[in-house]
């Protein structure tokens, strides 16, 4: 298989097999954005890369600087462990950065830090009484993080507003009213997550959307942390349903983040400790057991579900993980129609619109994201499973719940500190997290990308995206200009 100039020997599968899927090593500064873009992301096969986005300042994320580097004095929401791991979405708190930075060093390792969106579940530690109680699942995004699923579909800022700055020059005008003010920072606040969000008075806009992808449209950027558990043992309890294994793991000292796929591309970057990515290619999908009923697969590798019992607020998606309610208005609004478009895009909104009101009316659900593979992590990792007897029990449970995953091939990549892991959207991955010898804290910032609807230039088939991150751009240049 030809490589790029730099590309080195690929990782290891988990099992000997002649599967076609190979995850090549590039480094990153031999790399240019149009072999990247030809090799990696028209063929959507993940890569692991050998160095960072450049500018990207390691030293800044690590635990003893960021609070300082990063100026967050907002409330953050903080995932605790539940049931051997995380992205179940319960337990969530409110901390401010500095609190949580400060637990973490003090060996705290029940806490996480993911994607930040509604507060309505969470309540603030002093509120807590030093206890978390179970609060369901927070109102989880159609699909969670790039550990625990990817970008929030239904909350994500699409409606290209045009509240915010339209000078060339990038000055806010003196005559922009409050509302434009706080449409550009609601903006901002959702492509630079909580505690990023104050980047846009430092980061240029080449670390804002990387050179390396540059044809695709960034729309997310992510900050995760936690601790390495030494403690931590794999659960398991004869009595319960699917050995009560939960998402914990064999492996000593590490978390994990349940098996998933995410609608956007991820460039996904290690500052500290370890992460093991388990790699399931799109293909696969059918045998891996989703909460949700596949209804497409596109060749970007985005998932589309059947809206039902299993995902009943599910928003239908098209090929560059677009909502297609979110296109339909866009259409709406720009493009001269006939009649006939114009009233079916005029069903497709309101049909898709009409989802909301459900999810207002009947509340949210404990299930997991469709997104979500209903197999316990721990059976992806039968060969660390030191005890013979629960390793054989285990792999009856496969045989007799999960038959299909022996049809699978999965690919296994080991991140460390400098390290880059791009991953097209729609390959399945389990994270597990670990410390790394002394440092028992792991921290990771990720990227998310809107994934090419088209297998060769242009990588998109309308503008909606770019115009989307036009915006985004200029509700940027509103607040730099503002902190000036």
């Amino acid at each position: 298989m030809k490589r790029l100039r730099g590309a080195e020997h690929p990782q290891r599968t988990l099992r000997k097999s002649n599967a076609t899927h190979e995850v090549d090593t590039i480094d990153a500064t031999e790399a240019t954005p149009a072999a990247f873009e030809s090799r990696y992301i028209l063929k959507r096969q993940p890569c692991l890369i050998q160095g960072l986005v450049a500018g990207f300042d390691l030293e800044s994320f690590r635990l003893d600087n960021l609070a300082n580097f990063l100026q967050c004095d907002d409330f953050l929401q903080v995932e605790r462990k539940s049931n051997g791991g995380y992205g179940t979405g319960e337990n969530r708190i409110r901390l401010k950065l500095a609190d949580l930075v400060e637990r973490l060093k003090n060996g705290d390792h029940s806490l996480y830090l993911t994607t930040q969106y509604d507060e309505d579940d969470c309540v603030s530690d002093d509120e807590s009484d030093g206890e978390f109680p179970q609060t369901g699942i927070a109102p989880v995004p159609t699909d969670t993080d790039s550990e625990l699923g990817s970008v929030d579909l239904d909350n994500f800022h699409d409606d290209f507003d045009d509240d915010g700055d339209n000078s060339d020059d990038g000055e806010y005008s003196a005559n922009a009213d409050e509302t434009s003010l706080d449409t550009a920072r609601a903006r901002v606040q959702e492509f630079l997550q909580k505690p990023l969000t104050n980047l846009h008075r430092t980061w240029p806009m080449d670390l804002l959307r990387p050179g390396l992808l540059a044809g695709l449209v960034p729309q997310q950027i992510n900050l995760w942390m936690g601790r390495a558990d030494p403690d931590s043992r794999l659960l398991f309890d004869e009595s319960k349903p699917l050995l009560g294994l939960g998402r914990s793991l064999p492996s000593p000292g590490a978390s994990s983040s349940g098996l998933h796929h995410d609608h956007a591309d991820n460039l996904y970057i290690l500052v500290s400790g370890r992460k093991r990515f388990t790699l399931f290619p799109p293909t696969d999908a059918p045998s891996l057991y989703t909460v949700g009923d596949i209804e497409k697969i596109y060749p970007s590798g985005v998932i589309d579900y059947t809206r039902n019992e299993n995902a009943p607020f599910w928003k239908h998606v098209r090929e560059d993980g677009a909502l297609v309610e979110q296109v339909a208005l866009w259409r709406l609004e720009r493009e001269s129609l006939d009649e006939e478009e114009r009233k079916r895009l005029e069903a497709v909104a309101e049909g898709e619109s009409g989802v909301h009101e459900e999810k207002a009316r009947h509340g949210k659900t404990k299930r997991d994201p469709p997104s979500f593979s209903r197999i316990p992590p721990a059976l992806l990792h039968l060969d660390d499973v030191q005890d013979a007897e629960q390793r054989a029990k285990m792999q009856r449970l496969i045989d007799t719940e999960f038959p299909r995953l022996k049809q699978c091939k999965p690919l296994q990549v080991t991140i460390e500190p400098g390290q880059m892991l791009y991953l097209p959207a729609g390959w399945f991955h389990e994270v597990s997290s670990f410390g790394s010898g002394d440092e028992q804290i792991h921290i990771a910032v990720n990227y998310w990308f809107a994934p090419p609807a088209n297998r060769s230039p242009p990588l998109y088939a309308d503008s909606y995206w770019t115009e989307d991150f036009d915006e985004t751009s200029k509700c940027l240049r509103v607040l730099h200009s503002l902190d000036r």
